[in-house]
């Protein structure tokens, strides 16, 4: 009885192995799965991979399965190749989808190719992120959505290009943080970018913006909107020492200097209405900021560490829109009439 109970016991463990190995669909050390559409299925996914996969790989065109034929693969599914061992990877035109995490911490990747008449619409989130290794990406016209931290922490990530004619609508927050680049020219289609994009850039000098677009715009690669009343971004990477805002500037948006480690001085205009969160954080070097009485609302945390400044405002006392938050850090803080600017036009106090 044993012996007959042991023999059926290993029946079923192999026929249970077998089963496994077949609904993972795997082959040339791919494994993908279905896509469905109406429950039915429409064209498959690589969603892993196994320990053999070479370290240069173009991704297949198709995948054939007994029970539903030959499809087209559309899609890199989320975390298939997550700390892969890959150098280089081409992708076909036919994909549509990189999702989440899809090459996270690649460590090795150094090369991602899209070929021509690429029909991807979207890198999910963190679909590239720790890849160390990456220099450069051309990403194709067809894609439309960047998620959040796509390409953060690619260190060595210099150049990003968009294909000309780029269809690209929207950047996740984060998703070019920590990378090497100098500078970028965002395509005339963008309509939202997050905040922050270029968090610890330290080397981006100029963000343009290519003719046509009706949102944003640029002057000496500083990031604004279309007609200027906002002030995006101040690359982090700018060696000027001085800074002063356009007179049509109303906002200083989330983030704006934020970690900036040039900049010993900033002028603001007596237009500013609005202080974003995290505006002027961790500067490194200004050491006194004049905030006019035009300005109503300071949101949380705008200078947070920024351990070296003390906040001359032009108030009696402090505003009823400004953040309970707003100085996070207790920098110094004077208002008038308790500061004055003295001969050589520097703010200091009265007392």
């Amino acid at each position: 009885m044993k012996k007959t109970l042991t023999i059926l016991v290993t029946i079923f463990l192999v026929s249970f192995l077998v089963s496994c190995s077949n609904s993972k669909k795997t082959i040339d050390n791919l494994i993908f799965s279905d896509v469905l559409e109406d429950e039915e299925v429409v064209a498959y996914q690589i969603i892993g991979y196994n320990k053999d996969l070479p370290r240069s790989i173009t991704l297949p065109k198709e995948f054939t399965t007994v029970e539903h034929g030959t499809k087209p693969v559309i899609k890199i599914g989320a975390r298939a190749f997550h700390g892969s061992s890959l150098k280089a990877v081409v992708i076909p035109p036919n994909y549509k989808v990189i999702e989440e995490a899809a090459f996270f911490d690649s460590r090795k990747l150094e090369k991602v190719i899209f070929e021509g008449n690429s029909e991807l619409i979207s890198i999910g989130d963190n679909a590239f992120k720790d890849t160390v290794e990456l220099r450069s990406i051309v990403i194709p016209k067809s894609v439309k959505t960047i998620g959040d931290f796509a390409f953060s922490n690619a260190q060595s990530l210099s150049l990003i290009t968009f294909e000309e004619g780029s269809l690209l609508e929207t950047i996740g927050s984060n998703a070019f943080s920590e990378t090497n680049i100098e500078e970028i020219m965002l395509p005339s289609k963008v309509e939202n970018i997050g905040s922050p994009l270029f968090y610890n850039c330290k080397r981006l000098k100029n963000i343009y913006v290519q003719v046509g677009n009706i949102n944003f715009s640029t002057v000496d690669g500083v990031l604004y909107n279309k007609y200027k009343t906002k002030l995006i971004i101040y690359p982090s990477g700018k060696k000027d020492t001085e800074y002063t805002l356009l007179e049509e500037v109303l906002e200083v948006s989330n983030h704006a200097f934020y970690n900036n480690e040039h900049l010993t001085k900033i002028v603001l205009n007596d237009n500013l209405e609005k202080i974003g969160i995290l505006a002027f954080a961790r500067m490194k070097k200004v050491e006194t900021l004049i905030v006019p009485l035009s300005v109503d609302i300071i949101e949380t945390d705008a200078f947070k560490t920024a351990d070296n400044l003390i906040l001359y405002l032009e108030h009696l006392e402090e505003g009823s829109n400004f953040s309970k938050h707003w100085n996070s850090s207790s920098l110094v803080v004077y208002y008038k009439p308790n500061w004055n600017i003295d001969e050589d036009g520097n703010p200091s106090p009265t007392n």
